[in-house]
């Protein structure tokens, strides 16, 4: 019953923090948004796009393309209540919410500690990483709901293998919500693979089956992505298609001619057309990881961030790199999948050649959450019974003047500092 009720209190929270003056906060739309309520207000009414493509697979707006899952599942909202900014955003507050509770069946699945659960439902409820993009109609929230209930039914398919269909079916759908997970997904799921296994020869029927529905599903995705998306906009910025990486070679190359150091075969040899982007792919990679960027940066768009706030809580960098160090001594597979989810999440923000990011990154926000939560119970019961109430009350302290800051920030500051940034104008086309 005190478990239920812990529960229950931390979704209450989650969902006021993600309620409260959505229709008003952040003050204006961006142009994300309006694509994806437009896209799904012309479905509704006519069945096609903006573009008049009829039920499509993706969605093409402002340059680029954006997968289809979101403003499909918008039409109910707006079919509700209207083509509105709450209706708009509806639908990534539900799916936020959805997540909080699946991280705690998830955590209790992996590690079966009821404690580090809740802290870790707690954590995902309060972080600003999560609370930012909640708030708007991002694609984001979708996702992480698709990835976390694909690995959480994944694993309780080696208990029950009917569970294995469901995961399949949250993974598939995973690829129609983001672009970002398609190339994080097919990378992480054999990783899975390799993890278990030792656990695959009981289950080769189930999991072969399951693989030939999944490609079925995939198969008109694969179709529309090779037809219509050649000029992505993951193509534009991508390091791969970067005419930058040509001219700093060349540079590179000729002040070593200039000072006459070198050989031409050693010159090419470390500065090429290879070198260069692997060079710039591991400098945005360990970015991800930086607490500045954690702290302070967050996201290089003003849409995304709040002024003097970064991704995470002051009070959660410590119990963050606790729990990163109890994880990398443990053996288990609860421990493998975090830190595996962890280290490919940055991949493919990484391979763009725009900074570290919190909308490329968003994948990192779960098993963030999942050490931090580990972390603060680590540290809790470090400590004997007497001075565990201490602890956890100055934890608390904490916790509560850093929320508190980052509200006021947030619904003080954010539209006075980024008002131009913030796109009003594009309020009405949702309206």
């Amino acid at each position: 019953m005190k478990r239920k009720i812990l529960l229950i209190s931390v979704l209450i929270l989650g969902i006021i923090l993600r309620v409260f003056q959505l229709g008003q906060m952040p003050n204006g739309i961006s142009s994300d948004e309006a694509s994806l309520g437009y896209n799904a207000y012309s479905i509704l009414k006519t069945g096609k796009d903006e573009f008049g493509v009829k039920l499509p697979l993706s969605l093409r707006a402002f340059g680029e393309y954006k997968a289809p899952l979101y403003s499909y599942l918008s039409i109910i909202p707006i079919f509700i209540l209207g083509l509105n900014q709450v209706s708009v955003r509806l639908l990534s507050v539900v799916f936020s919410i959805l997540t909080l509770l699946l991280i705690y069946f998830l955590v209790r699945q992996l590690f079966n500690r009821e404690k580090t659960a809740l802290l870790c439902a707690l954590v995902f409820g309060i972080i600003p990483w999560n609370l930012q993009f909640s708030r708007i109609a991002y694609e984001g929230n979708l996702m992480l709901f698709l990835l976390c209930g694909g690995v959480y039914f994944f694993y309780r398919g080696f208990t029950q293998n009917k569970y294995f269909l469901f995961s399949t079916i949250f993974f598939c759908l995973s690829f129609y919500s983001h672009y970002n997970i398609r190339i994080f997904l097919p990378i992480f799921i054999i990783s899975l693979f390799l993890i278990f296994k030792d656990n695959l020869n009981n289950f080769k029927k189930i999991l072969i089956i399951n693989l030939l529905l999944g490609i079925m599903f995939l198969f008109p995705l694969l179709i529309n992505t090779v037809r219509f998306e050649k000029n992505s906009r993951f193509n534009f910025i991508s390091l791969f298609n970067d005419v930058s990486i040509a001219l700093t070679v060349n540079e590179k190359v000729a002040g070593h001619i200039w000072q006459e150091i070198g050989s031409p075969a050693s010159i090419r040899f470390m500065h090429n057309k290879i070198t260069e982007p692997l060079t710039r792919f591991t400098e945005n990679y360990i970015s991800h990881f930086n607490p500045i960027f954690l702290l302070f940066i967050g996201d290089d768009s003003k849409f995304y961030k709040t002024p003097g706030s970064g991704l995470i809580l002051f009070t959660f960098l410590p119990f963050l790199f606790i729990g990163l160090m109890l994880l990398l001594k443990k053996a288990d597979l609860g421990s493998k999948i975090i830190l595996l989810w962890l280290f490919l999440s940055p991949v493919a923000s990484s391979v763009t050649r725009m900074s570290a990011s919190g909308n490329r990154a968003f994948m990192m926000l779960i098993p963030s959450v999942i050490l931090i939560g580990i972390g603060i119970n680590r540290f809790s019961d470090h400590y004997s019974v007497s001075k565990k109430k201490w602890i956890i009350m100055a934890i608390c302290l904490f916790l509560i003047f850093d929320l508190s800051y980052y509200l006021d920030n947030y619904y003080v500051h954010l539209s006075a500092k980024y008002e131009k940034d913030i796109q009003y104008q594009t309020k009405e086309t949702v309206q």
